[in-house]
């Protein structure tokens, strides 16, 4: 062997694998201490007050008002005042404009082929040369 860093390497790698019977570190602790510092900041379950349920309580007595109301036979009455679960983490929405490109008869499995598609796709998105002749300005 020529490179003796290869070497170190290897045995940096064979010191933390979990097949080795005598392991230098233990590369798990490290994570399942990273797991528990996580859940100990998760707001998800904890409860804010001792009087009220966590936000995972709250969803999950959703869940089982819902079966009862949609699914019992006497609940269905109140199927007006069930509503939807309060979100906790809500993700906001927004809209993505996309423009259809024309179709490319080009092979693509080659590099001038994938070349040849990103020059199309920049044609037709409007980038590029304007004084090329194959510019197209109606985009």
């Amino acid at each position: 062997m020529d490179n003796t860093d290869i070497l170190h390497c290897s045995a940096g790698l064979w010191a933390k694998d979990f097949h080795n019977p005598l392991p230098m570190s233990f590369p798990l602790l490290s994570e399942i201490q990273k797991m528990v510092v996580l859940h100990k900041m998760d707001r998800y379950s904890k409860q804010p007050h001792p009087d009220f349920l966590s936000p995972c309580q709250e969803v999950f007595t959703w869940h089982i008002w819902d079966i009862l109301v949609c699914h019992g036979q006497f609940f269905g009455h109140f199927l007006s005042e069930l509503g939807e679960p309060d979100p906790v983490d809500k993700i906001p929405v927004h809209k993505t404009d996309q423009v259809p490109c024309r179709a490319m008869n080009i092979k693509q499995s080659t590099t001038d082929g994938n070349i040849e598609v990103m020059e199309d796709l920049l044609r037709q998105g409007g980038l590029g040369d304007v004084s090329d002749a194959a510019f197209d300005a109606t985009r």
